[in-house]
């Protein structure tokens, strides 16, 4: 029960962290490429993952071995890349909709791959959860809704897509137990080595301003590894569905 419970917050925590990455990502993308700005915010966050192992002493390559790893990596780096290019071409309230209605293919994910239960209770919560994501992006209000272009909302909700078959797939591997810091920081450096090869076909465009590099910090350091960890973490005890509605 202590340790559910320490899980339940690991996820309310990494939910504010994550929260933050919405506007940060809006701000950024007006001075940073989209995707050099997938790139060097998952290569900021593997590095830090790295040194946090290496402080730790828990750092042990076999982790990049396990084909799943570079599989989860560039579902991921795949998701972020849909969300960066997507949020520059709509709005963060409509990116943080849109995305986070995932909600809705993890629970079915979880029915048709892990045969998880379903409850009339469940239901509800993701109903409820649906709704307060309806509420904090948009505060009922349509207005909020405007302005953003259709293909950048499509894009963002490509992104809640391939984030929830992210989820399914990071749930398989973390039941198979193992060291959830390893895991994270190496699903990070296989998602950064994946978001570097389009860059090799359109150039590497370096941000020219003091704003970009900032928001690429920040992005990098702040809401990427930290978060990722603390949801890992989290799925040794709490189904992710639950996870979602938190």
């Amino acid at each position: 029960m202590v340790s559910r419970r320490r899980d339940y917050g690991l996820i309310l925590l990494a939910s504010v962290l994550w929260g933050t990455s919405f506007p940060g990502s809006k701000l950024t993308v007006g001075t940073v490429d989209p995707l050099f700005l997938t790139f060097a915010r998952l290569a900021l966050g593997a590095s830090l993952g790295v040194v946090v192992l290496a402080a730790m002493r828990r750092l042990d390559l076999r982790i990049f071995r396990e084909p799943i790893v570079w599989v989860l990596g560039a579902v991921n780096a795949i998701g972020f890349a849909l969300q960066n290019e997507g949020i520059l071409l709509t709005t963060a309230s409509k990116t943080a909709l849109l995305v986070n209605v995932n909600i809705v293919f993890i629970a079915i994910l979880m029915v048709v791959f892990f045969q998880e239960a379903v409850t009339r209770a469940k239901v509800a919560g993701i109903l409820i959860g649906v709704m307060g994501v309806v509420v904090l992006a948009t505060k009922l209000d349509p207005t909020t809704l405007r302005g953003g272009q259709f293909e950048g909302d499509l894009l963002v909700f490509a992104a809640g897509g391939v984030w929830a078959f992210y989820v399914a797939g990071m749930k398989k591997r973390v039941d198979r137990g193992g060291d959830y810091i390893a895991l994270t920081a190496g699903i990070l450096v296989a998602s950064a080595a994946v978001a570097a090869i389009p860059l090799f076909f359109v150039g590497w465009p370096l941000p020219t301003s003091e704003t970009g590099w900032l928001g690429i910090v920040y992005l990098g350091l702040v809401p990427t590894f930290a978060p990722l960890k603390l949801y890992v973490a989290s799925m040794r005890t709490i189904s992710p569905t639950i996870s979602a509605l938190l």
